[in-house]
């Protein structure tokens, strides 16, 4: 089975990142940035030009082959979420919010997990990983790698249960600290670097499994 590196990015900025990590990240890795590495987006600055956050990420991604996991905190057509977007070499497959946010952010709507170039790939975000039916909801997805972003320190513990029941690699970030899960719950490393790579197996595609019962979307890339 091929390994590829995951990158994990936090406290630092992106412009820091960019200009003290970047060259030295391999071609087709996954890289995630953490909670507070990205500035607030407005969707609506972002499309019309005034910031360009998501376009320097697809660029990256672009360049690096490679898919982005980043966290940010979005404001688009009223609501305020906590969201994670999904990039695949240089196009946005997709966007999950936080859906049982405990803050000042809006509640999101779906679960979702989108094929990648990386294999299937699920996010939880912040105080999901609490909620056990959105565990069902996931294993329904048939992820290869779930990613648990933002989960209280309290939660992380239940990244390993996660990964068993799933059957898939479970990255996790919190509180500066960095994890990865194997498919047997069992912890294959961890790190409080700010950048730190780990390595991860590269999973065979799987099957769509979908029922009608969850609330569930699985999204590809166009």
């Amino acid at each position: 089975m091929i390994e590829y590196m995951v990158v994990f990015v936090n406290d630092v900025s992106l412009d820091g990142f960019v200009l003290g990590y970047l060259s030295t990240i391999g071609k087709g890795d996954m890289i995630i940035f953490s909670a507070g590495v990205l500035p607030d987006v407005d969707m609506s600055s972002e499309m019309e030009g005034e910031t360009d956050t998501l376009a320097r990420l697809c660029v990256m991604a672009r360049d690096k082959e490679a898919v982005i996991v980043a966290a940010a905190a979005v404001q688009v057509e009223g609501g305020y979420f906590n969201s994670v977007f999904v990039i695949d070499c240089g196009h946005i497959v997709g966007v999950s919010d936080e859906i049982n946010p405990a803050m000042v952010y809006d509640k999101g709507k779906c679960l979702r997990c989108y094929n990648t170039s990386l294999g299937r790939i699920g996010i939880l975000i912040g105080d999901d990983l609490s909620y056990p039916e959105l565990w069902a909801r996931m294993a329904v997805c048939a992820p290869s790698t779930i990613v648990c972003m933002g989960a209280g320190a309290s939660a992380v513990g239940l990244c390993s249960s996660l990964a068993a029941l799933c059957s898939c690699t479970v990255c996790s970030t919190a509180d500066s600290r960095h994890a990865v899960f194997s498919d047997s719950g069992a912890m294959v490393r961890s790190s409080f670097e700010e950048v730190c790579r780990l390595p991860l197996p590269r999973s065979a595609p799987r099957p769509k499994i979908l029922t009608r019962t969850v609330s569930t979307k699985i999204e590809s890339a166009p």
